[in-house]
């Protein structure tokens, strides 16, 4: 016959335990550095909301003392869409990056290559205008840099922001 299983091997071990009071510590740092909008979403119980709002404008000692009962709070409650939310924001966050990344990238290779990388972007982008593009590549390459070049070239990542943004 086999024995039921004894109680001390149910129990999570102290450094199990640990970790876990670490994650939920460091869930409630994540939360209290979102924006409001975002917290919004993501924080449904008024509690914890409200906890939060609290911890803001704290600073040292105090915060830590308001991060720890945001930690308490967020223990006692189920954390499954918290986390949820947060890793969709998260995600939604690295696109962005990565697509403003793709754009500033576009936009170097315009101002070093010019027409051949003009010729591969209209290609990719049947939408871009490829006359209006030429004419601030032109404007941005002139030496020495001016206003009216650093212009242009903020004028050519707002175009391609317009363009590979439509993409993400």
């Amino acid at each position: 016959m086999s024995e039921p299983p004894s109680e001390l091997s149910e129990r999570p071990s102290r450094s199990e335990l640990k970790r876990r009071a670490a994650e939920v510590s460091r869930l409630a740092e994540r939360l209290a550095e979102l924006p409001e909008r975002d917290l919004d979403a993501i924080v449904a119980d008024d509690e914890v909301r409200e906890a939060i709002a609290q911890c803001r404008p704290l600073r040292k000692n105090a915060r830590s003392r308001q991060l720890r009962l945001i930690a308490k709070l967020l223990r006692a409650s189920d954390r499954g869409p918290i986390e949820a939310g947060l890793s969709q924001l998260e995600g939604k966050h690295r696109k962005r990056v990565r697509r403003e990344h793709e754009q500033e990238a576009w936009r170097q290779r315009l101002l070093s290559e010019g027409d051949r990388a003009l010729d591969e972007l209209v290609e990719l982008y049947p939408e871009a205008d490829r006359n209006h593009l030429r004419t601030l590549i032109r404007s941005a390459r002139k030496e020495p840099p001016s206003p009216r070049s650093k212009h242009a070239s903020r004028e050519i990542l707002r175009s391609l922001t317009t363009i590979v943004g439509r993409e993400g």
